[in-house]
C-alpha cells in the first residue's frame, strides 16, 4: 500500500487535570478540552454544503475540513458574544488545493484499504489576496462555534512566522485526533493570492465562485497541476542514496542538463493523488469533471512550468509497474495511463532548453 500515517515531528501530548497537554518544539504548552465533542452534526453539514458521501469523514483530518469549511459557510451568523479573536466582516471562502482536496474529488481516494488511500498530513487553503486574516479568525473560534472537537490555534513559531509573511502566508495547527491520551496536533498551511511554488499558478475571482461547484477545491485540473510542478535538482553522486531509497522513479528523463545533476520529480504520494483525480474525474462520472482544455490553459503562456509538467506526466507513466506492484488495479493503471497521454499530446511541446534549474528554488511547497 502507499502511503501511511504522516507526524508532525513535534508532537507529543499527555493528559492533565481533565485537559489534554500539547508541548511543541519549542517548549511551549497548549491544552485541549478532554473531552473534545462536537456540537454540530457533520454529517448534516456535509449534506449542507454539497460534500459527497463517499468523502470519509471518519477521518479525522477530513472532518476537520468539513468542520472549518462549515464555519466559514456560516461564520456571519454566529453569535458574537461567542467570538474570542473578533467578527468577520464576510464569510471567507477558502478552497483546498493539497492532499484533502484529492479527499474531496476522489472517491477512490476514500476506499478504506484501498492502495489507492492514502493519510494525508496537513491542510492546504488558498484564500483571496485580503481573506487570510478573516480565515484564521473563523478557524480560531471554531472550537467554540463547532465544539472542541475542532480547535485551531496559533502557536509562538505560527504568530512569528505569520507577522513574516505580511499578509502572503499563515500557518496555524489543529487537534486532528487523541491517539491514547495523547492529542496528535497537525498543520493548516494557508496562501492569500496566487500559488508560488516551483512555479506560479494564478487564483482568479472564479476559481471562487466555483468554490461548491469544484467540492471548496481549487478544481480537478489545478489541483493537478500543483503536484505537476514538484521538481528539483541533486548532486549525480546521490545516485545510489536514491537506489536504495527505492525513489529511482523520480530521476526525470531531460538530456539539455549536465551530467553531474539530476532532476527529481515529484513525490510518490503526488503521484498518487494524480493518478487518483485522473481515474476519477477524468474516466468516471464523478462531478466536476477534468478538463483537457482548461488543464492546458494554465501553461500556454508559461514554458518552464509546462516543461515540468511534462516531465512528471511522463514519470508517471514510468510508474506503472510500480502502482500495480503496490496493490492498483491494472485495468485502472492502464485507464490512467491513457489519461496521461491524452494530456501528454495536449501539451505544446517547449522548444527552449535549459542547462540550469528552470523553477523556482527559494520556495518550497507545503507537503501535505
Amino acid at each position: 500500500m502507499f502511503g501511511g500515517l504522516i507526524r508532525i515531528p513535534e508532537n507529543r501530548g499527555l493528559a492533565l487535570d481533565n485537559q489534554y497537554v500539547y508541548v511543541d518544539s519549542a517548549g511551549d504548552t497548549y491544552r485541549f478540552d478532554a473531552d473534545p465533542v462536537s456540537i454540530i452534526d457533520l454529517e448534516d453539514a456535509r449534506k449542507t454544503l454539497g460534500v459527497p458521501g463517499y468523502v470519509d469523514l471518519a477521518d479525522p483530518t477530513l472532518a476537520c475540513v468539513c468542520a472549518a469549511i462549515w464555519g466559514c459557510q456560516n461564520s456571519s451568523e454566529m453569535p458574537a458574544n461567542t467570538r474570542w479573536f473578533g467578527r468577520p466582516r464576510q464569510n471567507p471562502t477558502p478552497l483546498l488545493f493539497g492532499g484533502a482536496a484529492v479527499k474531496m474529488l476522489s472517491p477512490s481516494s476514500n476506499q478504506r484499504s484501498s492502495p489507492l488511500n492514502r493519510r494525508i498530513g496537513d491542510i492546504d487553503f488558498v484564500v483571496p489576496k485580503a481573506g487570510g486574516e478573516r480565515l484564521l479568525t473563523v478557524l480560531k473560534n471554531l472550537h467554540v462555534t463547532a465544539g472542541p472537537r475542532y480547535h485551531f490555534f496559533t502557536t509562538r513559531r505560527d504568530n512569528f512566522f505569520n507577522a513574516l509573511r505580511a499578509g502572503s502566508r499563515y500557518r496555524l495547527h489543529y487537534l486532528d485526533h487523541l491517539e491514547g491520551n495523547a492529542p496528535v496536533v497537525k498543520t493548516v498551511d494557508v496562501v492569500a493570492g496566487n500559488l508560488s511554488f516551483r512555479h506560479s499558478l494564478g487564483v482568479s475571482e472564479a476559481d471562487f465562485k466555483a468554490a461548491a461547484q469544484n467540492l471548496y477545491t481549487l478544481g480537478p485540473e489545478k489541483v493537478v497541476a500543483l503536484k505537476l510542478q514538484v521538481i528539483s535538482d541533486v548532486d549525480a553522486s546521490k545516485t545510489h542514496m536514491i537506489a536504495e531509497s527505492r525513489q529511482g522513479f523520480r530521476v526525470l528523463e531531460y538530456t539539455s542538463y549536465p551530467r553531474g545533476r539530476l532532476i527529481l520529480g515529484m513525490e510518490q504520494k503526488d503521484a498518487l493523488d494524480v493518478f487518483c483525480v485522473l481515474l476519477d474525474c477524468f474516466n468516471r462520472d464523478t462531478s466536476p469533471r477534468f478538463s483537457v482544455d482548461s488543464f492546458v490553459k494554465i501553461f500556454e503562456r508559461d514554458d518552464r512550468f509546462r516543461l515540468t509538467a511534462a516531465l512528471n506526466l511522463g514519470m508517471m507513466l514510468k510508474m506503472r509497474g510500480s502502482f500495480i506492484e503496490g496493490g492498483v488495479d491494472p485495468a485502472d493503471v492502464e485507464a490512467v495511463s491513457k489519461s496521461v497521454r491524452i494530456l501528454l499530446d495536449a501539451l505544446e511541446p517547449v522548444d527552449k532548453t535549459w542547462d540550469k534549474p528552470w523553477w523556482n528554488r527559494d520556495v518550497e511547497p507545503p507537503a501535505p
